[in-house]
Formats: C-alpha cells, structure tokens, sequence
C-alpha cells in the first residue's frame, strides 16, 4: 500500500510516521517545507485543561501522553518540556476555576489547588497578586517548541520509512486504479490512497478531486474557529484516510 501525505505540518508528518511504522509505503509531499505555513506559528501550549467535550478531552489527553513518548524519540534537541501550569483567579472568577478543577479532577486529570506561597515557589519565586482568591496548579502540562518539533517530527517519520518530496499538489485524480497527483511545473506522484493534512488549502484540494470539504479560512481577529474530528481504522492489508 502506497500512501501520499499532503502537507508536513504536525497532521502530515505525524500521520506519514505512524502509515510508515505501520507498514505502509509513504511519501510526504510538501512544498515549503515541514510545518512551515500553519504548524510552526499555533503549536505551543500541550493541554485538556479546557475541553469541556468528553470526547476531545480524551483526544488531547492522548496527544499529551503521545507528546512524552515523542520527547524521548525525536532525534535532536529537545522540544517538549513538561513544565506544568498555574491559573489563578479573584473573587469575581474564583468558583470557576474551583469548578473547573473539580471537573478535570473528576475525570482523572492532574488538578489540585494551591495556595499563593506554593505556586511562588512552584514557578520560581513568583509574586502573586494580593487580589488572587485561588491558585490550581495543572501538573501534567507542559509546552512545545514548534521549530525543533518540526525538524524532528519528519526526520522520525523519514527514520520509519516515509520518503520526503518537494513539490505543490495542484491536481487529484482518484481513479479506480489509485490515486495520481499532478504537480505544478509538470511531474505526477502515485499511490494507493491520499491523506489530505494541507491545512487551509485542504478544500482547494479537495474539491479538484470532487470532495466538498467545507472550510472556515478566515484568520482575522473574531474569526469563527472550526474544528473536524475524523475517526479511521488501520488495517496492515489496507490504510484508511
């Protein structure tokens, strides 16, 4: 099974990792380079402090625990650091944050309160303000490097197999036969399937291939966020994308 990866930011180059690990034959395509678009300037905080949906806590609880594992694999220097977070809070916010602590609690996560004299010394001899009421400390959170993760994310999905090419997707054939890929300045790429991971230019993408992907694009300030959960199952004999 040969797999094309549209798009080597963090979706792309974590995808064509796990295909190539699993078996597959991948090629990671990409035309300015690993994460340089989207991925190297939205990547930082790694978290579920906040997801309210049972289901995309569990999803970004996963992607933290995935995150430690990747700290020890990636090859250079380190780019995820577990350093664990504080929020605080004052009278008008305090039984929010309380809430929210029982709630994150409740479901397993990492979550207790402090007072304001331990999260100084758990954050280095920070002041706290004499109006904070609340203090929780988150920790099992940490943050991401995002121009040292994504050198390392390709270069371990290239370790496992996947093969990088330069080159712009600007047309998809999905026939019968497989899947072909018309490159601009000339050049075809074949495979068996297509993972689609290009971002803001996925509806383009899709749509030459006749697959309505509706998208919200706009990134001024206030701009409506939407996100798409996809569910997929991984057979050796066949890759679902």
């Amino acid at each position: 099974m040969k797999v094309v990866v549209i798009g080597a930011g963090v979706p792309g180059a974590s995808a064509a990792r796990h295909l190539s690990a699993a078996g597959a034959e991948v090629v990671l395509l990409d035309h300015r380079g690993a994460g340089a678009p989207t991925s190297a300037t939205t990547f930082a905080w790694v978290n579920s402090n906040r997801k309210h949906d049972v289901s995309s806590h569990r999803l970004n609880v996963a992607g933290m625990e995935e995150h430690a594992r990747l700290a020890e694999r990636l090859p250079g220097p380190r780019s995820y650091f577990p350093s664990g977070a504080l929020h605080w809070a004052d009278e008008a916010s305090e039984q929010r944050l309380v809430s929210n602590v029982e709630r994150l609690r409740s479901l397993g996560y990492p979550a207790h309160r402090v007072t304001p004299g331990e999260a100084g010394r758990i954050a280095g001899g920070l002041r706290i303000p004499a109006t904070v009421t609340a203090v929780a400390h988150f920790p099992g959170e940490g943050y991401v490097l995002p121009g040292l993760f994504l050198a390392g994310l390709p270069s371990n999905a290239e370790r496992h197999g996947t093969r990088f090419a330069p080159g712009e997707a600007v047309g998809i054939d999905d026939g019968p036969g497989g899947v072909s890929l018309a490159l601009a300045g000339g050049g075809v790429v074949r495979g068996d399937r297509v993972v689609l991971a290009a971002g803001r230019w996925t509806e383009r993408l899709a749509a030459r291939a006749g697959i309505d992907i509706p998208m919200v694009t706009d990134t001024a300030r206030g701009s409506q966020p939407v996100g798409l959960l996809g569910y997929v199952r991984h057979r050796r004999s066949a890759c679902a994308a």
